[in-house]
């Protein structure tokens, strides 16, 4: 029970401290930019300074509040005298060329399905529009910040938070799946609308999986990077005839299982799959 507690406090805590530098970060580049639209707007003459500010501030937040949220995470285990590396299983993958190939295959594919599913099954319209507003604030901006901070930035920090960090102190007290699952529900929890809900939850699952399976926290980046990736150039194909849409789920189902297949193709050529051996059963002895 103890450990169970204990583990509990910790993803909670580290959760605090992932959204609490987030919200400090917002609040304090929200001050800035007004203050310097303010500037750009009357002192400089530019006109839509403050269109072009705010459209730029979540993708600001995101990327800074990132870096830092790792440099609070490395200078807390440094003070601990413990690897930050170590910590958080950020180990150098077997066979780096071909480790990409399930996690990019994978995330690629989930995105597809996402945005299928988004589009086909009749969700209510006021989710629609609380999830087109988020992502409307977050694909705004400059594109190669946009990408810095959505691509780069938010897939590294999120994975060190909720599959480094929550699930890894999570399986401390408690059996793994249960783990994998409050991992993924507080990971699905803090992105907001209920439409994220929808497909973040069945994502950290699998996001978990690759950690497990890969033991190395850079399977489920770059996961969550391809997915982000193929995230940001798709929508949800409401407008898309019924042939595309079905076309499009096949696609995201061929790879989606075919990075299954490279992640079980991996394990085996690394050395880190063990087949199981079915030991024979004893059989009676003969009785005279």
């Amino acid at each position: 029970m103890k450990k169970l507690l204990i583990s509990i406090l910790k993803a909670f805590l580290y959760t605090g401290v992932f959204l609490g530098i987030q919200i400090a970060v917002t609040l304090i580049l929200s001050l800035f930019f007004l203050l310097l639209g303010e500037i750009m707007v009357y002192s400089m003459g530019i006109p839509d300074a403050d269109t072009v500010l705010n459209a730029n501030l979540l993708p600001a937040v995101t990327f800074l509040s990132a870096w830092l949220t790792l440099l609070f995470f490395w200078m807390f285990f440094a003070v601990r005298g413990k690897r930050f590396s170590h910590e958080v299983r950020l180990y150098k993958m077997a066979a780096p060329a071909s480790a990409v190939l399930g996690p990019l295959e994978c995330g690629f594919g989930l995105s597809l399905l996402a945005s299928i599913a988004l589009a086909m099954i009749p969700f209510p319209e006021a989710w629609y529009e609380t999830y087109d507003e988020s992502m409307e604030l977050l694909l705004s901006g400059n594109p190669w910040f946009l990408a810095a901070a959505t691509v780069l930035a938010a897939p590294l920090v999120e994975e060190v938070v909720f599959r480094g960090l929550i699930y890894t102190r999570l399986c401390r007290g408690m059996y793994r799946p249960f783990a994998a699952l409050i991992s993924a529900v507080i990971f699905g929890l803090v992105h907001g609308t209920l439409l994220h809900l929808f497909y973040t939850i069945p994502m950290g699952l699998l996001l978990c999986l690759f950690y497990e399976k890969y033991r190395s926290l850079w399977a489920p980046i770059l996961l969550h990077m391809s997915f982000n990736l193929a995230g940001s150039v798709l929508e949800y194909y409401s407008w898309a005839p019924t042939g595309v849409m079905i076309a499009l789920l096949v696609i995201g189902l061929y790879l989606t299982v075919l990075g299954l297949l490279s992640m079980r193709w991996y394990r085996r050529k690394t050395g880190l799959y063990v087949k199981p051996v079915k030991t024979a059963e004893p059989t009676p002895e003969l009785l005279p």
